[in-house]
């Protein structure tokens, strides 16, 4: 299976409170989005996270990234680099890259960290998977592109139309995405 996530923050004290998650601790949040990612990814599934994967000091910060990547018991993760990922981490993903297209059953998909869909026609043209947002700008984009093939893939929107702070199936995308195209059509 192929799976897709970003903006875990591991490590990110104050992300809780920007995103008012419910955690007490860095610790119990760490512990439920990896817990969360490998009760549904399994080891020889794929997993892309697009961008913000851990907060950490510069000094740190490779160190750090190397604990949580290991954490996660999938081994083929890749890696969009969101605005807090350092390329000093490549090594530790099996790909990585700043955008990505790439082809999965026929359809075209853009991985990128942030939305750029409008500027490029990539709502209507691939499914376009983003994180940076935390959820925020989905009810917005609904309502300026309803049919719309974007899709924030954070963690933070995956608790919100989810349920859980996990990574979205590509069954679940492309479920979210066909039920845009069919309330335009009704």
């Amino acid at each position: 299976m192929i799976w897709f996530t970003a903006d875990t923050h591991f490590g990110h004290k104050n992300i809780i409170k920007y995103c008012d998650r419910p955690f007490d601790s860095i610790e119990n949040m760490d512990q439920t989005i990896i817990g969360a990612i490998n009760n549904n990814v399994q080891p020889n599934d794929i997993l892309w996270h697009l961008g913000d994967f851990c907060f950490a000091p510069r000094k740190k910060y490779y160190d750090v990234v190397k604990f949580y990547r290991y954490r996660i018991i999938c081994k083929n993760v890749g890696l969009i680099f969101g605005n807090h990922d350092r390329s000093t981490i490549r090594e530790l993903f099996c790909w990585s890259h700043k955008r990505h297209r790439l082809t999965i059953d026929n359809v075209s998909f853009v991985l990128h960290h942030k939305w750029f869909g409008a500027s490029e026609k990539n709502h209507t043209e691939s499914i376009y998977l983003h994180g940076h947002s935390h959820g925020k700008c989905e009810d917005w984009l609904d309502q300026i592109i309803p049919n719309r093939k974007s899709l924030d893939v954070g963690v933070d929107n995956a608790h919100r139309l989810l349920g859980e702070y996990r990574p979205f199936s590509l069954q679940e995308i492309f479920q979210i995405v066909e039920n845009r195209q069919c309330l335009i059509t009704t």
